[in-house]
């Protein structure tokens, strides 16, 4: 027990591990750190207060002590590379599955609108794309997008390199076929009715396997295991804010495989 660690001491080491820079800005003050404003991030979504309880919450964890909307400010101002890489996962696995969701925006109520008469039409939902391990459930890659798409599109961007690929009916195209051919990988999806055209989707009819396209299933509960820890909606109005929370949650995700369990309530007293 006495070597059992907090949640902010995993936190310090998870973001230390990923070499970020100490500062964004050039000009003006310097105060805190972006390493401390990462920490104090994934303590809100870890907790799922707000940000005036985080404040104080970071106050008595020692972690800062800038005010609460220093918080939300320095957040919306971080590039997206730094959520890609917070939220990504080096793995060696070769046999991984694709798949989509989609994540809720915090509206009104339905019976709200009921009662002020409104004829406000409810937002489409943010789609989150992810690459996962079929073994591990690690999800290696994720993508967000602010509107729903094709899944072909984001798949693009999650294959880029060598590996089984597991995936529905919706990423059975000619491209994506012919994209992991040229990486030395393949894409496994079930046969559509009426589909015979095309090169390389004649070559993925050869080597289609049911047995091997069944393990994709731990994707599923992948959202599942998410969207219950931390609810299949989110709070911020903007979308760099939503992109940073959705992908702040995978990365806790990932933490919980590699630690073993959840260590939401082992909270640790210590300076960064």
């Amino acid at each position: 027990m006495k070597n059992k660690r907090g949640i902010v001491q995993k936190f310090n080491q998870f973001v230390g591990s990923l070499r970020l820079p100490k500062h964004f800005n050039r000009k003006g003050p310097k105060k805190y750190t972006v390493k401390q404003h990462v920490v104090a991030w994934l303590v809100k979504q870890a907790t799922k207060s707000s940000y005036r309880l985080n404040s104080e919450l970071c106050y008595d964890l020692r972690i800062t002590k800038a005010h609460f909307t220093t918080l939300g400010k320095a957040i919306k101002r971080f590039p997206k590379w730094l959520w890609d890489k917070i939220s990504s996962f080096d793995s060696d696995e070769e046999l991984v599955a694709l798949d989509a969701t989609g994540i809720e925006r915090s509206n009104r109520s339905l019976y709200y609108q009921w009662r002020i008469d409104s004829d406000y039409k409810v937002k489409k939902c943010i789609k989150l794309s992810i690459l996962a391990g079929v073994e591990t459930k690690h999800v290696l890659r994720a993508h967000v997008r602010a509107r729903p798409r094709h899944d072909v599109i984001d798949a693009k961007k999650l294959m880029i390199d060598k590996r089984i690929y597991l995936g529905d009916k919706g990423y059975n195209s000619e491209k994506l076929f012919e994209q992991a051919h040229e990486l030395g990988g393949k894409l496994i999806t079930p046969p559509k009715r009426g589909w015979h055209r095309g090169f390389y989707r004649k070559k993925m009819y050869k080597f289609y396997d049911e047995k091997l396209y069944r393990r994709r299933n731990p994707i599923e509960s992948i959202f599942g295991s998410i969207k219950r820890r931390f609810g299949s909606s989110v709070m911020s109005r903007s979308f760099k804010m939503q992109r940073a929370e959705i992908l702040s949650r995978i990365a806790i995700y990932n933490l919980n495989f590699f630690y073993g369990a959840y260590f939401l309530l082992n909270l640790s007293f210590r300076y960064i």
